[in-house]
This record gives structure tokens, sequence and C-alpha cells, in this order.
């Protein structure tokens, strides 16, 4: 550690010293509280027009499919264009999904197709713009800024991807999903506010990949040539795919399982969000091995879902839902640090994407799983099922890693 750094505690504001950093950081608590949000109320609204925990299933492969398919061509184009002018263009056109959903619940005959259709265009805007807004982050560090404005940006997605659902659980129960719609769409304000400011001048010189064939290719054989990357992308496909699918879970979780109501759904995403910012907290924190960290977390992460399928009483299950989110908030920031300091700077956008594929792109599977699962028996089946996913491919996983001499050495100088 170099004299003078931060230490402890300290060590959450060290990239926040940045005013370009501090300035998109804010902007982006906006957009996405806001669209946690929307995604939440989203959900709410299928499950009220169908009552069907396939049609949620559905819907998270109508929204997330495009990420899937799309997600290693939209990664190559952040690394072959100015990412703050694209990023300008994937938040304009997420505003305009925002307001979309507004004018179909303001109709007063909502459809769920028509819901679908929004999903569908913005499953496409986020196949850009997931691996974008990561590798932006990079774009306005310093070498010795990375590591922590890497870490805190992971913390801060991570936790409203939590928060952004709890508030949005509220406001159905308060308000309707209108609402949630509607601040979605206002958040954008904020966003705009915060791109226009960023200082170009202290932005990192672009290195941008040289045009060419093969290069979607290329980050495979990139990324699966080293254990150190391929094994942290299998990490985070399994627990995106099992265990981070609770959008579809917990609504008839809460209601039927546990036979509450919109508040207690509400109450029970709230949970996660605390959970998730009390995990975020800890692990932005910590230095050393991100490996071994993201091994102890998963190891959380499978016994929060087997404590959330045998939970006998709401209390019990929202203790298993607290952990769950706080080890699933540890996965994701420490696989996504430890792949940012790993990619090289032509191959970031894209290794960005195999991150988002694997974490936001494997929902369509994990969102049909879960729904045939919720229909064929119930939630808890789901929960059971998923932690033994989980744990057995993680296993497997850290097994080879093993017999291979594979497991990444200590990182005594990374966050």
């Amino acid at each position: 550690m170099e004299d003078g750094e931060p230490r402890g505690w300290a060590r959450l504001g060290l990239a926040l010293r940045n005013r370009n950093i501090r300035r998109y950081l804010i902007g982006q608590s906006f957009s996405l509280t806001g669209h946690w949000m929307q995604a939440t109320a989203e959900a709410w609204l299928i499950l009220e027009l169908t009552g069907s925990g396939t049609a949620l299933g559905v819907h998270s492969l109508i929204r997330f499919g495009p990420v899937l398919v799309f997600g290693v061509h939209g990664g190559l184009l952040t690394d072959r264009m100015e990412r703050l002018k694209l990023l300008k263009i994937t938040q304009g056109l997420s505003a305009l999904s925002a307001m979309a959903l507004v004018a179909i619940v303001l109709s007063g005959n909502p459809s769920v197709i028509a819901v679908y259709a929004v999903g569908f265009f913005q499953g496409f805007v986020n196949a850009v713009d997931n691996p974008l807004r990561r590798g932006f982050i990079r774009d306005m560090s310093s070498d010795r800024e990375l590591p922590n404005s890497v870490a805190l940006n992971s913390t801060l997605a991570t936790v409203y991807r939590t928060v952004g659902p709890a508030l949005g659980g509220m406001t159905i129960a308060a308000f309707g999903t209108l609402w949630c719609f509607a601040a979605n769409a206002v958040s954008y304000i904020a966003v705009f506010i915060s791109l226009y400011g960023i200082d170009k001048s202290r932005l990192r010189p672009p290195q941008f990949a040289p045009p060419g064939r093969g290069q979607v290719r290329a980050v495979y054989s990139y990324a699966f040539s080293d254990p150190r990357i391929w094994t942290v992308l299998a990490a985070i496909a399994l627990v995106g795919t099992f265990a981070w699918n609770y959008g579809v879970l917990v609504p008839v979780y809460a209601t039927e399982t546990l036979g509450g109501s919109a508040s207690l759904y509400g109450f029970m995403l709230s949970v996660i969000g605390v959970g998730s910012f009390v995990g975020a907290l800890v692990t932005a924190r910590a230095r050393g091995d991100h490996d071994r960290l993201l091994a102890r977390s998963v190891v959380g992460v499978v016994l929060s879902m087997f404590g959330a399928a045998v939970a006998p009483t709401p209390e019990v299950a929202a203790a298993a839902l607290f952990l769950l989110g706080a080890f699933g908030t540890s996965v994701v920031i420490n696989a996504q640090t430890h792949l940012q300091l790993m990619a090289s700077d032509q191959m970031s956008g894209r290794i960005m994407a195999l991150f988002s594929i694997g974490f936001v792109g494997s929902k369509p599977l994990g969102g049909m799983i879960g729904g045939w699962l919720i229909d064929l028996s119930s939630p808890r089946l789901a929960f059971a099922v998923g932690g033994a996913v989980v744990a057995i491919g993680s296993l497997a996983t850290r097994a080879w890693k093993v017999r291979n001499g594979a497991m990444a050495p200590a990182a005594t100088d990374r966050v």
C-alpha cells in the first residue's frame, strides 16, 4: 500500500476524490433506482394481468434474451466507439422505454403484449449499455484509482439493483405501478445532467479496438484461455441463473407461500436491499484475493437459498433473504472487480460483455426455470433446486482449479 493511501473504511472514498467519478455515480444512483423500480413494477403488472409464474419467466426471456445473444457484439461496440457519446445515446433510449410504459398504463387497458414489447426493446439497449456503463468507470479512473473505483461502482450498482426493487414494491403497495414507471422516466434528468458535466480532458486516452473480422471470437479465445477469467465467468453465470432470479420468485413467494400481499412483497425486497447494502459495504473495503472472497460468498449464497427454501415463517424467510442479498452482492462485486483488473484495455468492453451475459443474460434461463418450478410446485422448490445447482457447479469448478493448479495467487495490491 502506498504511503498516504486511505486504510480501512476510509478506502471507500478514494475514487470519490475524482470529480468525474462523483458526478457519474450520482447520476447513475438516480438512474439505477428508477430502473429497478420499473423492473419491479413490470413484474407485478404482468402478475396482475396473467397470474402466471411462467408469464414472468417469459418476460425475463424477452427482456434479457438480447443481452445473451448480442451481448458480445455490444461489448465490441463499446471497444470501438467513444464511450461517453455512446452512453448518452443508450440512456436516452432507456428514457423512451420508461415513457412508453407510462403511456401503456395510462391507456387504461394495459396489455401484457405491450409490456413484453417494451421489455424486448430495452433488452437490445441493455446489450450495449451493460458493458458500456461498467467500462466507462475505467475511462474515468487513473491507475491508482482503478481498483477502488471498480469496486465502488460495482457496489453502488449492486446496491441499487436491490434497493430499487424494494422501493418499487413499497411504491406499488402505496400508489400502484404507474408511479414506478414515472419515477424511472424522471430519473434520467439527473443522468443527463451528470453526463454532460463530465470533464472529457480528464478521461483516459481511448484505446479503440482496431477494425477487423473475428473480434467477437477473439474475446472467447482470450477469456477461455485464462482460467482466472473463465472460472469467474462460470461462477457469475451460476449465481445469475439460479440465485439472482428473485424478481421471478419473490412475488409468488411472498403472496402464495407466505400468505402475504404487496406489502409483504415490498418488505421482502427491502430486506434483500438492506442485506445487499451491508454486503456491499463490507466487500468494497476488503483487500486481498478476490478469487478466495468470491468462493466464500458463493457458499453463503447456497446456504441462504436453502434457508429460504425451508423457512417456516416470514421472519425466518426474511433472514434468509437478507443473507442472500449480502452474499449475492459480494459475489457480483468480487467477480466484476477481478475481471476488470485482469482484462486488457482493448478487451475490457468485451470482457464486461461476457460478465453481462453471465450475470444479466442468464436471467432468461433462470427466469424460465424459476417460473416453471413455481408452477410445478412452489417457490420453495425453486430456491432449493437453485441452491443445489450453484453448489454442485461451484464445487466442480473449484475441483478443476485445484487439480490443474490454476488457483489465482493472492493479490495483495488489489482492493
